[in-house]
Order: structure tokens, then sequence, then C-alpha cells
């Protein structure tokens, strides 16, 4: 994502170490990356530190980071900017069993992004959260997989979420029928045929044309 808005992409990682946001200068045999701490998270946890997640999002403008914390932990964590950095920390979700899955995208096309959130431990569940003030300090929850009588999913999402709800859908035994690509790297399409081994379901891309020649050859 384009961090500080220079026209250059910069890349947002999360680990035991927290959050930390790398932006590159020059190019070819002159590039050069830094890394910036943003946030390190949870730092105090007896066996995991830091989040194995990151999104970021904007409520009324104002940016945010959402985490799952500790790394694959049981905390959704908000983060705003105040003076001197992302430092106003908000665990909006303290429930989780294992949290493997997270992002941020305006969903119900009200300028302002909610947060989608999951784990994979007993009990897995998939959540909404919406924020309900400007501050972003205080979230709603909604149950996004409350209809446990689903055969099926179909994903037609942007196509940056295809591979995180893929999984997520078959993680709760259901089959997925993804709009293409599922992925966006080899290392997410194993994983998404392994989930699928793993939970003898089906995921699958829908093909059109299926008559012309290009496509039989596929």
């Amino acid at each position: 994502m384009d961090w500080n808005g220079d026209g250059r992409d910069e890349v947002l990682t999360a680990s035991t170490q927290g959050v930390n946001l790398f932006e590159s200068k020059g190019r070819g045999a002159d590039l050069q990356w830094t890394k910036t701490l943003l946030t390190p998270c949870d730092q105090i946890s007896d066996r995991y530190h830091g989040a194995s997640e990151i999104g970021v999002g904007k409520v009324q403008g104002h940016r945010f980071l959402a985490t799952i914390e500790p790394w694959h932990g049981n905390k959704v964590v908000v983060y705003t900017r105040r003076t001197g950095g992302f430092s106003e920390r908000h665990v909006i979700d303290a429930s989780f069993n294992n949290g493997h899955a997270l992002v941020c995208a305006d969903l119900d096309g009200d300028g302002n992004d909610e947060i989608v959130a999951g784990y994979r431990g007993p009990g897995t569940s998939l959540f909404i959260y919406h924020s309900t003030d400007e501050r972003v300090t205080r979230w709603e929850r909604e149950t996004l997989d409350k209809e446990s009588d689903l055969d099926a999913v179909y994903v037609a999402t942007p196509d940056h979420w295809h591979a995180a709800i893929s999984m997520a859908a078959m993680r709760k035994q259901k089959h997925v029928l993804c709009q293409k690509p599922m992925t966006h790297t080899i290392g997410d399409a194993r994983r998404v045929a392994q989930m699928s081994r793993e939970m003898h379901v089906t995921a699958s891309l829908p093909v059109n044309n299926p008559s012309t020649e290009s496509t039989r050859l596929i």
C-alpha cells in the first residue's frame, strides 16, 4: 500500500516484534529499504508476543491499525494515531481462540472501514466490527457466519480478500466457489489446497467460455 502518499508502495508486517513499516527509496541496484516500528503490540504475554495479522483502515478520514494479538492470540486490537504515532491501544475483543485472519474494508459503503476477523480454534467463528464513534474507540461486533446450515460459500469480493475468506469458509467445512484469482501468491494457493484436503471440502474457480480452444487447453 502507498502508506505516505509518495506514489511508491510500502510494506506493513506483523510479527513477534510488533507492526513494522518498510519504506523504499532508489531503484535497481540503488534500492534501499528502511524499517520503522509503528507499535510493539503485545509484548507481555507469557508464550507469544507481538501480532500475527495487520490491517489498515480509516474512520472519518482518520487512519487506524487493526491487529490480532499476541501471535495467533485471543485479542482483536485497534491502534489510533496520537502524538508520537499509533500509541492509543484499544482491545475490542478478547474472546478469540487462535486468531488467524483479519482484513479492513468499507463493507457498507458509508465511507468508513469495518474490520473482519476470525479465529480457527475450537468454536471457530468470523466477525465484523463496526466503529460507533469518530475517535475509533468503541466498536460493535456482528457474527458473520451465524448461518450454520450453509453448505457452500461463493467468494466475489475484491480479489485481495479471496484467499483469507476462502480459508475461513473451509475451516468451517464449507465448500468454496471463488472468483479468479483465488490467491495472489503460490504459497497462499498451496495453503488453500492443503486446507481443502484437510477439511474434505471442495475449493474451485468458475471457468467462463468452457467451449473455447484456449479454455480447453487449460
